[in-house]
């Protein structure tokens, strides 16, 4: 009889593997390019700070059945900004080449600056295709014409046919959002749209350990003035401080998730980054009525960001360096999950929408952050091939959904999820400094 239950417990087990797969399908996968720009090389002698820059930073929009993603074209020699479109589920695309190339280092075109990515969001206020891209906390002084880098297209570009998608959409570059701003100094743009299809977009003002995180919105009047969302250049050194995170919209709310790096900090402590923040707002705009997890209405903008933090992960033993900012989601019902890594293994903070406290666990997966419906996803890369985990809101119980282990192996990539659809664009694993790009097309069920 036992040998029975076994053997029922065992089928099982291996039904369930299917089924729990069947979550999520590749519907399918294209190449994009044979070139796109890598940082193969030693560093200081070909990159400084690191070998990746295409795809990084916010380089993948996804509107009215159409996926964007942008690109640096490889080797060094080249360096050209690129724009490509395909519709969803089709296998051609259309790619634009603009003028400028990379600035390299500091100038220095010899040496790439894997900071300075291209960040794209359209709004569908107008269908406006707006890219901000290859800057590094640059000021008008040194690098007059590359210090801020903008391109906004004609209305409508973004849903013209393939054979008016040219260069002749966009605008010639310019130095500026709204005219008059000062917009110096500017690193690791990034967009987001709200509920009205107006664009946000969010950059830091200053420089590592000592800046601002400003955004400003573009509606149908065009670009608002600059809002700063803290005040990182405090008078005490010990407190000046910069954020490493993301700005989200999220089931009506504007949200941010984040780290802190402070100028002066103890190496003993931590080392680069501190701390998981979380905030978000009542306000369409954004400009106030700030809260912190616990609904406590914040001053704003942001002085100490000490009222926003929910957890320390530099103090539960698995080591002290944090290098970037967290993956973080809500979900509809309110559930918060935060998943930082230190020392490459992650941790997972996490509370359902009743929850006043956080719970964690140590020594987690790790990857980008989504949710849809009640169900949190974790996307990533194990061995060269994507993985994708889930978890029910509010808990820790991850479960592999999907792990394909055929086709081209890939070195790093970047996600996006759009209302039951993830798209996964990755850098394949060849060499040179011009490698194949894919972008993967999945649905969830």
């Amino acid at each position: 009889m036992k040998k029975w239950i076994l053997l029922l417990i065992l089928l099982l087990h291996f039904i369930a593997i299917p089924l729990a797969q069947s979550q999520i399908k590749l519907k399918k996968s294209t190449k994009i390019t044979d070139r796109g720009l890598y940082f193969e090389g030693k560093k200081d002698e070909k990159f400084h700070f690191g070998r990746r820059i295409t795809p990084h930073g916010d380089c993948i929009d996804v509107v009215d059945g159409y996926i964007f993603v942008t690109w640096y074209r490889g080797g060094m020699d080249d360096m050209h900004v690129m724009l490509s479109r395909k519709k969803i589920g089709e296998d051609i695309w259309k790619t634009i080449e603009f003028p400028k190339t990379h600035i390299g280092y500091r100038g220095n075109k010899k040496i790439g600056d894997s900071h300075n990515t291209i960040a794209i969001g359209i709004s569908t206020v107008d269908n406006t295709i707006h890219l901000l891209y290859d800057m590094h906390a640059y000021s008008a002084r040194d690098f007059p014409e590359d210090y801020f880098n903008y391109r906004i297209s004609k209305p409508n570009a973004a849903i013209v046919s393939d054979e008016e998608f040219t260069i002749d959409l966009f605008n010639p570059k310019r130095n500026y959002l709204k005219l008059g701003e000062n917009y110096e100094r500017v690193t690791y743009p990034n967009f987001f749209r709200n509920d009205n299809g107006e664009l946000f977009a969010v950059w830091r003002l200053g420089g590592s350990g000592n800046g601002n995180q400003s955004f400003a919105l573009y509606s149908k009047n065009g670009w608002s003035k600059t809002t700063n969302f803290n005040n990182g250049f405090q008078g005490n050194e010990q407190e000046t401080y910069s954020i490493y995170g993301s700005f989200k919209y999220l089931h009506g709310k504007i949200r941010t998730g984040f780290s802190v790096r402070f100028k002066d900090f103890p190496t003993n402590a931590y080392t680069n980054n501190s701390g998981l923040f979380y905030a978000y707002s009542d306000l369409p705009s954004g400009d106030g009525d700030w809260y912190n997890a616990q609904g406590e209405l914040l001053n704003f903008p942001i002085e100490s960001p000490k009222p926003l933090k929910l957890g320390e992960p530099t103090e539960l033993g698995m080591g002290n360096k944090i290098t970037s900012g967290p993956s973080w989601t809500v979900t509809e019902s309110g559930a918060i999950h935060f998943i930082s890594v230190l020392n490459g293994k992650g941790v997972h903070y996490f509370k359902s929408a009743s929850d006043k406290e956080f719970s964690h666990v140590i020594d987690t997966p790790i990857g980008d952050m989504y949710s849809f419906n009640q169900t949190v996803f974790l996307v990533g890369l194990e061995n060269g091939y994507p993985i994708i985990q889930s978890t029910p809101e509010g808990t820790n119980d991850w479960k592999v959904i999907y792990h394909n282990k055929t086709g081209p192996k890939f070195r790093h990539g970047n996600t996006y999820f759009d209302n039951g659809k993830l798209f996964f664009y990755a850098m394949e694993e060849s060499s040179g400094q011009a490698q194949p790009i894919h972008l993967l097309e999945y649905d969830i069920n």
